[in-house]
C-alpha cells in the first residue's frame, strides 16, 4: 500500500530549497532549453507549490521534497523533487523536468524537457486540442492542499510511528479511480473506463501492465510506463502528481 503524510513548506524552508534547486545542474540544464523559446530566466520563476512528505511504498520509506516553478510570462513550469530514503539519508536522489505549452490555432504544442544530474537534456513534444488541454488543465489537482494528509507537527520520517494510523493517506489517492492498491479500478479491457484525471489515467496504464504481464512488484518496465505518463502530465509538478513520481520513477 501507499502511505503518505507531509506539509506545506514554511518560508524559510522554501527559500532555501528553492535555491538548492535552482543551483542544480539538471535545472540549469531546464532553465537554458526552455529560454530558447520564451522569455523565461532564473529571475522570472515564481514558486507555484511546495511541499515535503514521507512516503510509504514497497515496505521501504522515503523523505521528499517538492518544488514547482513558474513563470508567468511564458506558462512555463520547472518541477524539482528530491528523495532521500529513511535508512540512507546521505544519498539524496534527484528529478527535474520542465513544460512549457506554446498555444498555435486551435492546437497546443507541449514542450518537455528532461534533465539528469549532469544536466544531459531529453526533449519531447507534442501536439495537443486546445480544448482538450484546457480541460485537462482544469482537472489537475489544483485543490490537492484540500485533500492532502497535512500534518500541522510534521517531520521528516515521522511516518514510521504513523503506519496503519488515520494521520496518513494509506491506499488510495483521493477521489482516483487508479492511484492507490486500494483504489476500485478494475477493468483493463474497457479504454473508455472512468479516469479522474490525466494523472489517474497513467495509474491505470501502470496497474494494467502489472495485470497484462502477470509480474510482481517492483517491476522496471511497467514502473517507468508510469514514471514516463506522470511526467507527460501538464505541468507535471502539480498536486499528486510528485508523490506518484517518487513511488515510481526511483525504480529503475
Amino acid at each position: 500500500m501507499m502511505k503518505v503524510i507531509g506539509a506545506k513548506m514554511q518560508e524559510e524552508e522554501v527559500k532555501e530549497f528553492a535555491a538548492f534547486a535552482l543551483n542544480q545542474e539538471n535545472v540549469k540544464s531546464i532553465i537554458s532549453e526552455l529560454s530558447k523559446r520564451t522569455t523565461l530566466s532564473e529571475s522570472t520563476l515564481e514558486v507555484y507549490q511546495a511541499f515535503k512528505f514521507d512516503l510509504g511504498y514497497n515496505d521501504e520509506i522515503s523523505l521528499n521534497r517538492a518544488i514547482l516553478f513558474k513563470d508567468k510570462s511564458s506558462g512555463s513550469y520547472i518541477s524539482f523533487i528530491e528523495k532521500v530514503g529513511a535508512e540512507d539519508g546521505n544519498h539524496p536522489q534527484y528529478i527535474a523536468h520542465g513544460n512549457l505549452a506554446l498555444p498555435l490555432d486551435k492546437t497546443v504544442e507541449l514542450l518537455r524537457v528532461k534533465a539528469n544530474v549532469e544536466g544531459e537534456i531529453t526533449v519531447k513534444s507534442d501536439t495537443r486540442d486546445l480544448d482538450d488541454y484546457v480541460s485537462a488543465l482544469n482537472n489537475n489537482d489544483k485543490d490537492f492542499y484540500k485533500d492532502f494528509p497535512l500534518s500541522d507537527d510534521y517531520e521528516p520520517g515521522q511516518l514510521k510511528n504513523l503506519l496503519g494510523s488515520q494521520d496518513a493517506l494509506d491506499g488510495c489517492l483521493p477521489d482516483y479511480v487508479w492511484c492507490g492498491q486500494a483504489c476500485v479500478g478494475k477493468n483493463c479491457n474497457d479504454s473508455n473506463s472512468y479516469v479522474k484525471n490525466a494523472l489517474d489515467n497513467c495509474c491505470r496504464i501502470h496497474d494494467c501492465c502489472y495485470i497484462k504481464y502477470g509480474v510482481k512488484r517492483p517491476h522496471c518496465y511497467c514502473d517507468q510506463q508510469i514514471c514516463d505518463c506522470a511526467q507527460s502530465v501538464f505541468p507535471a509538478g502539480l498536486g499528486w502528481n510528485p508523490i506518484v513520481q517518487a513511488a515510481f520513477c526511483f525504480v529503475c
